[in-house]
């Protein structure tokens, strides 16, 4: 099995999710805390996409991912 992990920088983690206004600056900061803290469990063959620029730009990182993953032996 493989992990895709696809995250944001914190302060824009924080950012959105305030700009999203769903949730109270607690719930806000209990989030930015556990995505801080997570981590993939160990041996896992994993990707992490950081969703920090566009769509195409992460979905690039995830397909060229996927691409590996399924043809190793292409680069």
């Amino acid at each position: 099995m493989a992990v895709v992990h696809v995250t944001a920088s914190l302060e824009l983690l924080r950012r959105r999710l305030i700009g999203r206004g769903r949730e109270d600056p607690a719930a806000v900061e209990a989030r930015v805390m556990r995505a801080a803290a997570f981590r993939l469990p160990a041996g896992a063959t994993s990707v992490e996409i950081y969703n920090d620029g566009s769509v195409r730009e992460a979905g690039g990182e995830l397909l060229r991912a996927v691409q590996r993953w399924t043809h190793p032996h292409r680069t």
